[in-house]
């Protein structure tokens, strides 16, 4: 009966390994939690060099530059094993590629701020970029040497357990068939082959469970075969039942461990002991001991999962947050502006939020490329509005240099003009439109008013002075007008009228080089005039006469140049064009009255105003005939000038 119990056993096959579980050493942890650290260890058991792994702390890689980036990245490759490195490489990779991103788009917007400076043109790069990705792959090449590697280790582990079961399973078959090999002996190859299994490492994961299932299966069979060891069983439960009494205590100081994710880490070492390196205990402690351990674990497990819950649900805080964050840059994208400084506030703003937004931390990890994708493009569409705006508005400050560069150039030529009349106007002109052009850069704004506003001071200057200076001589001639005035008040005909009309041609004289008076008192010019044309009178001169001594010596005193007296000439025959006009209208106009008498008002009125029309006009040629005689007269000085 007990022969045809152990063939049964011996015989299992694969398929109904599960039915058979319960009869192992450790019995099945069928729970999402107990499962959930099995699998964990299948995929840990790979790792043959997890044991000698320590933790790495991971930094917060996105506040790092691109050098000191590179310098982590070589630094966990060369001292780090290959096996443990990997979410840190991933980490900085990620933050590499995020700042790089964020440089190009910084000079792609300084690039297309320059003038003429087009998308397609720009490029850019930085030998950084080179190196990091020259260390990445060498990271890369040494990561698939490792795998490949290890599935050969783990392939060949497998096919040295599986050899070392079919041992096991032999052993029996040896017992029954050959009297050589009695209880002693096949207890010594068992234990040989135990420790041989304990020294062969880790197997593929997918095997893992199956593989230490159907060991701790046939070594139970081999057990119950061995009815004669009960005393080695005895003493074997024993130090097992101790070995999984330690597991439970030091499981349940797990319980007080703050660190939540390293008191789980602890738990799947414990676990792996207990699975792998500890044997059965007496079948009345199986369960108990089991059901002791899977409390523990649970309420690990719980905690964990309820810490889990809190880090999912800050990943879901940081996802609105840093939504929210890309919602105020794409509503400061539909924003319009027009001005230097509006764009300034926008971009303070949107550096703002792109720093808090890379502040905050993880965004759960199915939405953490589309969430950084749509950053990058509220990012990008910015920037290319700002660059649009200043590849404009530079456009119309150079048009603005240049019109402030002309009206420099206009107060620099004629800073030292002494045209008052016609300069005055054109520089206050030229400050009235300056303060139309619009902004130019800054540093050349304060550059060009100094110059402009120096050229405009040192004209108004001069022309301050010299009005000073003639209002000053404008005085001390006014008190000689006044003198020269008083003069002519006292004049008293001698009785020689050539003495007497050259003294009074010396007083028409010395008044005229006075210059013009103010508007104020051109009252002294009417005064000295009419004595003037009285005395002439007195003379027995008429009036046409005086006028003509009047008009000789306004000639005599007209301005030093060779225009003077074609600006006269133009001036007298305008008059007289002016004047035979108002002759010819007045003449058009008697047509209107044939029927009426000629002592009719309005006909000597009509007529009057032709007379004196006419008489105005002989005068005003007779002004002509004078300014004439005046030219000829000095063609002929300047003729003789050049003869000598």
């Amino acid at each position: 009966m007990l022969e045809n119990e152990k063939k049964s056993l011996q015989d299992v096959s694969p398929k109904s390994i599960e039915e058979v579980q319960e009869q192992t050493t450790i019995g099945t942890p069928t729970a999402d939690f107990l499962n959930e650290i099995q699998q964990e260890n299948a995929r840990s058991a790979e790792d043959t060099e997890e044991k000698k792994r320590h933790e790495i702390p991971m930094l917060n890689y996105d506040s790092l530059d691109l050098e000191t980036l590179e310098r982590e990245l070589k630094k966990l490759i060369d001292t780090e094993k290959i096996t443990s490195i990997k979410p840190h490489v991933e980490a900085i990779k990620r933050a590499f590629d995020n700042r790089y991103a964020q440089l190009v788009e910084e000079k792609r917007a300084e690039f297309l701020s320059q003038e003429d400076a087009e998308d397609k043109d720009f490029s850019f790069s930085l030998p950084i970029r080179d190196s990091f990705y020259k260390i990445y792959q060498q990271y890369k090449q040494l990561k698939g040497q490792h795998q490949k590697q290890l599935e050969g280790e783990l392939k060949a582990n497998l096919e040295r357990k599986q050899e070392i079961i079919n041992e096991i399973k032999n052993l029996i078959s040896l017992g029954k068939d050959d009297v050589a090999w009695d209880t002693n002996t096949l207890l010594r190859k068992f234990l040989d082959l135990k420790k041989k299994w304990y020294e062969i490492g880790a197997v593929p994961r997918e095997y893992y469970n199956d593989i230490w299932n159907n060991f701790n299966h046939h070594t139970d069979n081999f057990f119950d075969y061995l009815s004669l060891t009960r005393n080695y069983q005895e003493n074997d439960f024993k130090q097992n039942l101790e070995k999984k009494n330690k597991l439970i205590e030091k499981a349940k100081a797990l319980l007080q461990e703050s660190d939540v994710q390293k008191a789980f880490r602890e738990l799947q070492l414990l676990h792996k002991v207990w699975k792998e390196e500890t044997g059965p205990v007496e079948k009345e402690y199986r369960e108990k001991l089991w059901e002791q351990f899977s409390a523990i674990t649970k309420e690990i497990h719980d905690k964990r999962q309820a810490f889990l819950k809190r880090l999912e649900a800050s990943f879901v805080d940081n996802k609105h947050k840093k939504l929210g964050i890309i919602s105020q840059i794409e509503e400061i994208n539909q924003q319009k502006r027009s001005s230097h400084s509006e764009y300034q506030k926008a971009i303070a703003k949107v550096n703002e939020l792109r720093e808090e937004f890379q502040k905050i931390g993880r965004v759960p990890q199915e939405e953490s490329d589309a969430i950084w994708q749509r950053f990058i493009e509220a990012i990008r569409t910015f920037s290319k509005q700002k660059n649009y705006f200043y590849k404009e508005n530079k456009k119309t400050q150079n048009e603005n240099i240049a019109k402030r560069q002309e009206l420099i150039d206009i107060a620099n030529e004629h800073k030292d003009s002494s045209d008052w009349e016609m300069v005055t106007p054109l520089i206050q002109k030229i400050q009235e439109d300056w303060k139309q052009i619009g902004a130019i850069p800054r540093k050349l704004s304060n550059a060009m008013w100094e110059e402009f506003r120096a050229a405009c001071n040192h004209y108004f200057d001069r022309l301050h002075k010299e009005r000073k200076h003639q209002h000053k001589q404008e005085n001390a001639d006014i008190e000689h007008k006044k003198v020269l005035l008083d003069q002519l008040k006292a004049f008293m005909l001698s009785g020689n009228k050539d003495e007497d009309i050259k003294t009074l041609e010396n007083l028409q004289e010395k008044w005229n080089s006075l210059g013009k008076l103010p508007e104020r008192l051109r009252v002294l010019d009417t005064r000295f005039n009419k004595i003037m044309s009285a005395i002439y009178k007195k003379l027995n001169f008429d009036k046409k006469q005086i006028e003509l001594i009047k008009y000789n010596n306004k000639l005599e005193h007209l301005p030093e140049g060779e225009d003077s007296l074609a600006r006269e000439e133009i001036f007298v025959r305008k008059k007289i064009d002016d004047i035979r006009k108002d002759i010819l209208q007045l003449e058009n106009n008697l047509q209107f009255f044939t029927n009426i008498d000629q002592n009719h008002p309005l006909m000597k009125e009509a007529l009057k105003s032709i007379d004196e029309q006419r008489e105005s006009l002989a005068l005003w040629e007779e002004k002509l005939k004078e300014l004439r005689l005046r030219e000829k007269k000095e063609e002929k000085e300047a003729e003789n000038a050049v003869q000598e």
